[in-house]
């Protein structure tokens, strides 16, 4: 709907696009992480769009309002001049901005309402054990940009071949105020930072960890398959991780169907995968890699109609899907079903408006060796609301979206659908009840009321300078983002209820040479408002090397500067009353890592305070 040919492109991006008669895009609608940086960064979208819509866009983007994932071709032609499709949706000719270096657009398949790629890709890292003992995976690069392949025919069948990776070297600065013999008083150890986590409401983006993905695809303008790997913790420069080779995460089919003298877009996918809805980004889930209403993670199927009418375009899409829980008896998520729908309507590519219905639901017996929530009752979390965007082209492009979410019992909802940081509604401690519902003494339930605003605007001087004649990212750029989201909870427990945490930033980037841009970013946040003592900020200066203006790749070195408001608690204080690990710590290293959680004769995390000073050298690529 955001841009209704722009949506179509962007969902042919990340399904493989199949929808145009002459082209095979088979890439990936898989899911992907939401990665803040990269496509909006990687792909601007305000070049011409008068034609029709372009044979490598997907059907993704009928859905309701939210171009699905958005796969950028990836030929050199395309590169080099200002016709790549955008990565949100539809048939937009988009170049690469000049900080596109830094995330590629993920490919998943964004619906309704969530203009670009898509973020994490499909699931959470989660090792079994005991609570606490999974990494939400830094599933944000999920579905990197999907290119077009041409068949010589339009029934022809084709093999397609898409991916991405991110690759980050990422070290904190710490010390010893005791060295021993032969210690130096400086020490050096992975990052431990309160924002890392993916799945915890204090991520930011600013650290992200490694990710790699990888799509195959088969078919035609009609009909496609895709399949898609994904890992994270490279094994040759770590140590194996089985748990981090999530093997084959995605597969399914999309059908669309051509209408004879009917203007009316079909898409229809079957199988496993994720759509995305509420993402801040223009082209991607935005700076904070979440979703304000959901992104699905299910075994099931999607339909998404939409029909054009003059300078409108009608988009409704419908979804059912089932997603089993890890079996760990530390997990109380169970047996899980979704049902979705979405509605929407945009106007000449500049403005859509959306609205969101989504529900998840858990009432499945208990199994043998039910040790974490036994006689549970049946769970249920539901999040609706609209969202609005605007591509206003030298005016800039803003996105508000509103979303509610009603938990009762929700402990038991599986990852069916992740939210505001949330994988489903009792993941181990990665769902919506323990980032939003509990405090220290649990006593939610898991019942309680989430009301989210999410904002996000970016502008470009070139832009404004160029007016109606439009910028594609080829030449010097002074581009600045603003962002920020806001939350306010509802809950059975006391220690939560009433709670109000927001957290925002900006994100400046200059494109000096065509090799070359230099950037900053800052965020500030808040996850307490009644304890000040938690908040912390981020200051992120970076330099960006790339092999010209519009690019597929990305080097990146940065310094990051964290400001804690108080950054260890007074042993013989209140425990809350400084700066907060994540909900789940991501294991076996991060910050608030204990070796509970850890499997036997396992070492826990540095015997270290949160760094405040952190480096990173960082690579990726997307094709």
């Amino acid at each position: 709907m955001y841009a209704t040919e722009l949506s179509r492109l962007l969902l042919n991006f990340s399904v493989l696009g199949f929808h145009a008669p002459e082209t095979v895009d088979l890439a990936a609608d898989a899911s992907s992480e939401a990665s803040s940086d990269t496509v909006a960064q990687q792909v601007q979208s305000d070049a011409p769009t008068d034609s029709e819509p372009s044979a490598d866009a997907t059907a993704d983007d009928t859905t309701a309002g939210q171009p699905a994932t958005a796969e950028v071709t990836t030929t050199a032609d395309t590169m080099a001049a200002p016709s790549t499709p955008s990565a949100d949706s539809g048939p937009h000719t988009v170049a690469l901005t000049p900080d596109a270096v830094e995330t590629p657009p993920s490919a998943a398949s964004a619906s309704v309402g969530a203009a670009g790629p898509i973020a994490p890709a499909g699931a959470i890292e989660t090792s079994t054990g005991s609570p606490n003992t999974q990494n939400a995976r830094d599933t944000r690069r999920e579905g990197a940009v999907i290119s077009g392949q041409k068949s010589t025919q339009p029934g022809d069948w084709a093999f397609d071949f898409h991916g991405y990776f991110n690759a980050p070297m990422r070290f904190g600065v710490g010390k010893r105020d005791t060295p021993a013999a032969g210690q130096s008083s400086t020490t050096l150890h992975s990052p431990l930072v309160p924002d890392d986590q993916y799945q915890s409401w204090q991520h930011t983006a600013h650290n992200p960890r490694s990710w790699a993905e990888l799509y195959f695809g088969y078919g035609n303008d009609v009909a496609k398959g895709v399949v898609g790997i994904q890992a994270w913790n490279y094994s040759m420069s770590s140590w194996t991780n089985n748990q981090a080779q999530l093997g084959i995460a995605l597969a399914f089919v999309e059908l669309t169907p051509k209408l004879k003298r009917s203007r009316v877009h079909i898409d229809w996918k079957v199988g496993s995968f994720d759509d995305r809805y509420g993402m801040m980004g223009k082209y991607d889930p935005g700076a904070y890699e979440t979703y304000m209403f959901g992104r699905t993670r299910t075994l099931g199927e999607r339909l998404a109609i939409r029909i054009p009418v003059r300078d409108f375009s009608f988009n409704f899409e419908h979804g059912v899907g089932a997603a089993r829980p890890d079996p760990s008896q530390w997990n109380t998520a169970r047996f899980t079903l979704l049902h979705h729908a979405h509605a929407g309507v945009s106007y000449k590519e500049l403005v859509e408006l959306d609205f969101h219905y989504l529900t998840a639901w858990a009432q499945e017996e208990d199994r043998e060796n039910e040790a974490e929530n036994p006689n549970a009752p049946d769970g249920r979390m539901t999040v609706l609301g609209p969202d609005i965007r605007f591509d206003g082209g030298k005016f800039g492009y803003w996105y508000a979206g509103f979303s509610y979410i009603k938990a009762k019992s929700a402990r038991t909802v599986g990852t069916a659908i992740e939210v505001v940081h949330g994988a489903g509604g009792g993941n181990y401690t990665l769902g919506i009840v323990d980032n939003y519902l509990e405090g220290p003494t649990a006593r939610s339930n898991g019942n309680g009321e989430i009301f989210s605003l999410g904002l996000q605007t970016e502008h470009s001087l070139r832009k404004i300078m160029a007016g109606d004649a439009g910028f594609w990212g080829e030449g010097m750029d002074l581009s600045l983002s603003l962002y920020g989201m806001l939350n306010k909870i509802k809950s059975d427990d006391p220690d939560a209820d009433g709670n109000v945490r927001m957290k925002y930033g900006a994100d400046l980037v200059y494109s000096a040479l065509p090799w070359l841009a230099v950037a900053t970013r800052f965020d500030r946040v808040q996850p307490n408002k009644e304890i000040p003592e938690q908040s912390f900020g981020i200051f992120s200066p970076r330099i960006v090397f790339r092999s010209q203006w519009v690019t597929h790749e990305a080097i990146t070195l940065q310094y990051s500067r964290y400001f804690y408001n108080q950054r260890i608690c007074d042993p013989a204080g209140n425990s809350l009353q400084c700066v907060q690990s994540p909900v789940s710590a991501a294991t076996p290293d991060g910050l608030g890592t204990e070796l509970e959680d850890l499997a036997p004769e396992t070492r826990g995390a540095p015997l270290a305070l949160p760094d405040v000073n952190v480096f990173m050298l960082t690579a990726n690529i997307w094709w």
